[in-house]
Order: structure tokens, then C-alpha cells, then sequence
């Protein structure tokens, strides 16, 4: 997969990831196998039921040299549902240690939602800079060391974030987004997602698989959907958080 991955990064260059950063298994069919992969789905299915939608899906390089960091928040404070059963699968495609920048977790802390600020911090890897404005410091942190192919798996208000790559060599991650089928926009309208197993109850509008990488419709409908998606979640940003400089 990272070699596939970095081959189509050498052939159309490094701004792939950013371009592509959200819901590239909409893009990449063999992004589409790894959302559907049954191993994971069978341990997703234990903890949020039968019913599983893939909401979303989001590539974290961090690149030797940068100071990208991820700030400490909650996935779902700007997803917009109505529901809590939801978590992230985060895959390693490269050794994700504590000196790369490995994901970083404050166990417990998923039983509250806590307050968030837009910090617009320029090396913030969150397209909103969203972070926690709230003192969870004596909480215990548990890094998330993997190597390629293993997996961590946190709830969707789970506090986490991670720190800069000040390694070698490069770290890459790919996380992905899994709701309860049952669950639905809080602001009426419906919203694009990957049905997986079961039913969604017409919840979400069901994205398709692409052809072939970077083929043609698919890129037009993954560029229709960003954009859907990304007024969505700025106006559930806007709604509950206030910006700092």
C-alpha cells in the first residue's frame, strides 16, 4: 500500500496527499479493499454493532525535517451526528514510534465531549486547527506504537493528537472513520458515506468505488463530496468553537 502510494507521489508529486488527504478510498481502489478489509470490519462490528458506515477516511504524513504536529482533540466535536458510536481505525504504513510522531492517546477521556478552539497554528495538520481548550494534562498518555499493518483503534471522543517527527525517516498513517449505520446529520441533510455491512437507514448518501485509480468520474464525484462535506463540518465548527491567534 505505501508503495503504491508513493509511486502515484513520484508520478504526480508530494501535493497527492493533500489533495487526496480526505476520503481517498474514494480515488485509490486499493483504499476502497483496505476500508472494506474483513479483519477489520469483523473487530469494528464488536464494538459498534452490525450496522457499520465508513464516514470518512484521512492520510497523516509527517515528513522528516517538518514540525507537523496533531494538537489534542476529539474526532467527532466537528462531525456533526447525533450519536457517539463511532471510532477511528488508525493504520500504520510506516513504523509509527514515540520518535516519528507515533499517535498519542489520554485514555477515559471519551465518556465527555470537551470544548475546542480553531488555533490557527500554520503546523497543524488538522484542516480546522481544531484542539482542546480544556486542562487534561494529568491525564495518562498512551503512545500507540506500531509497525506497518498494525492498527490502533480509538472512540470518536477519545482525546488524542501527536507530536513532530523528529526521526529519520518519514511516518504515514491512514485513518479511517467508522459510525453506527444508525446514526444521521444533526442539521437534516444528508451527508456522503461508504456503506460497509449492514444498513445506514438512509441516513447517508452512498459513495461509490472507483474504477481504477485516479479515474475520471471518481475524481469528480470525491471533489463534489469534499466540497459537501467540508461546509458541513465548518458550519459545525463555527457553531461550537471560537478562533485564537
Amino acid at each position: 500500500m505505501r508503495q503504491q502510494l508513493e509511486y502515484y507521489e513520484r508520478k504526480l508529486g508530494k501535493d497527492i496527499f493533500s489533495n487526496f488527504q480526505l476520503k481517498g478510498h474514494l480515488i485509490f481502489p486499493f483504499l476502497w479493499e483496505i476500508v472494506h478489509e474483513l479483519k477489520i470490519i469483523e473487530i469494528v462490528e464488536t464494538l459498534i454493532g452490525p450496522n457499520i458506515v465508513c464516514w470518512g477516511s484521512s492520510f497523516f504524513v509527517k515528513d522528516v525535517g517538518t514540525s507537523d504536529f496533531v494538537p489534542w482533540h476529539q474526532d467527532g466535536t466537528c462531525w456533526g451526528l447525533n450519536g457517539t458510536n463511532g471510532l477511528t481505525v488508525w493504520l500504520a504504513l510506516t513504523p509509527s514510534k514515540e520518535d516519528n510522531g507515533c499517535l498519542r492517546v489520554r485514555p477515559c477521556t471519551h465518556t465527555r465531549k470537551y470544548e475546542h478552539i480553531i488555533n490557527e497554528n500554520p503546523n497543524s495538520m488538522l484542516p480546522l486547527k481544531e484542539e482542546v481548550n480544556h486542562s487534561h494534562s494529568k491525564i495518562n498518555t498512551v503512545d500507540c506504537i506500531l509497525n506497518p499493518g498494525e492498527i490502533s483503534i480509538h472512540h470518536m471522543y477519545a482525546i488524542h493528537g501527536s507530536k513532530r517527527n523528529e526521526s529519520s525517516a518519514r511516518r504515514i498513517g491512514f485513518a479511517i472513520r467508522y459510525i453506527d449505520g444508525s446514526m444521521k446529520n444533526t442539521n437534516g441533510l444528508n451527508s456522503h458515506a461508504t456503506l460497509i455491512k449492514g444498513h445506514d437507514f438512509g441516513n447517508f448518501i452512498h459513495e461509490k468505488k472507483p474504477k481504477y485509480d485516479l479515474d475520471a468520474q471518481a475524481l469528480r464525484r470525491h471533489s463534489s463530496i469534499i466540497s459537501s462535506s467540508e461546509k458541513i463540518v465548518r458550519a459545525e465548527s463555527d457553531r461550537l468553537m471560537k478562533r485564537i491567534h
